[in-house]
């Protein structure tokens, strides 16, 4: 050390004596690292290869969760037969993030920990697009396959989860997500772009019940009533409890779920006007039918199953939909800055719907 300090105070004293090469030296070195600064293959963050690839696997809604859990054997099987593979773990029917658990039956999951890049001959993106072109030769009917490296825990460059992350927001959710969905496409056109998604895709069954407040007042009926007798048939109420040791447990009385599951059951939910009596030992739940009519909920109401997004996605209490993509190794967020950047000024816009 006391050697390197000696050398140290040699240079600076015979760099004093000549004040101009110091800067010479600040001038040429600049030169050498002005193209750098203008040049596309630009990084924000180093690229860190710890071999984390993660798999979501998606398939249309409503799907069987055999059938997923077939789809899964089947992606395992490809990524078992992979030298470079260390560990693997599955989550069928729904994802887990933290201490919070998701349950849909059309979505899966897989996490793969590769083998150290000292024993490994390929990178984590160049193990991707190898595995994802065999698991495309599978026959996964109607699954949607995306693989990607993880980055580093904790540290995100942009709004999303993704290298690329765009946000369309407006007040109207079919149109964002129509937008969204244009939007996918023109990116994966892209030789840079692995794959695409955007946040509306996936779209859940709701059902909706509209009362006629015509047909139910001439039967006696308000829509406050319905919605009581529904919530009282479909969610049941509890009534009692059962007490063993120190333990209770609440007794709910409810229809069976055999007799409601699907809209056709729904719709022959018996409803009985207000004006029938009641005895006085009864429950205000519990109505005395002897003296009044019965009338079937169809009578005074439409049941059907509407699509619904499974996820509304805000920022700063404003709707948006977001489009994430994944860059292709070899190619650099700098690179394909421009091209995206071209294709949302070419975008075309409604009134009030705007690209963040």
């Amino acid at each position: 050390m006391a050697k390197l300090q000696s050398a140290y105070v040699r240079l600076i004293r015979a760099l004093l004596k000549v004040p101009m090469v110091p800067v010479v030296i600040f001038i040429v070195g600049l030169g050498f690292a002005i193209p750098t600064f203008f040049s596309d293959e630009e990084e924000i963050l180093p690229k860190v290869d710890e071999g984390q690839i993660s798999v979501s696997l998606t398939a249309d809604t409503g799907v069987n969760i055999n059938k997923m859990d077939r789809a899964v054997e089947l992606a395992e099987g490809v990524i078992r037969q992979q030298p470079e593979v260390e560990t693997i773990f599955s989550t069928v029917g729904g994802r887990i993030f933290g201490r919070s658990q998701y349950e849909a039956s059309n979505e899966s999951s897989i996490r793969i920990q590769l083998v150290q890049k000292t024993k490994r001959n390929v990178t984590s993106d160049e193990w991707i697009e190898r595995v994802s072109a065999l698991i495309e030769k599978e026959t996964l009917t109607g699954v949607r396959v995306r693989m990607r490296a993880s980055g580093i825990r904790g540290v995100k460059i942009g709004r999303g989860d993704e290298r690329i992350s765009l946000r369309l927001q407006g007040t109207d959710l079919a149109v964002l997500a129509s937008l969204g969905d244009k939007l996918a496409k023109q990116l994966k056109k892209l030789d840079a772009i692995r794959w695409s998604s955007y946040s509306a895709e996936e779209n859940r069954q709701e059902l909706a019940i509209n009362v006629d407040r015509a047909r139910a007042a001439t039967f006696g009926l308000s829509v406050e009533e319905i919605g009581d007798a529904l919530r009282f048939a479909l969610q049941g109420e509890v009534v009692s409890e059962y007490i063993e040791g120190d333990l209770s447990y609440d007794i709910r009385l409810r229809l069976p779920q055999s007799d409601i599951s699907n809209p056709q059951d729904i719709e022959e939910i018996i409803l009985f006007s207000a004006d029938n009596s009641r005895s006085g030992n009864e429950s205000s739940n519990f109505k005395s039918h002897n003296n009044g009519s019965s009338v079937s909920l169809s009578d005074v109401a439409n049941v059907e199953l509407l699509p619904s997004p499974a996820t509304i996605l805000r920022d700063q209490q404003r709707r948006i939909v977001e489009v994430n993509a994944t860059i292709k190794d070899g190619f650099t967020l700098g690179l394909v800055h421009s091209e995206i950047e071209q294709i949302v000024n070419e975008f075309a816009l409604p009134v009030r719907v705007y690209a963040l």
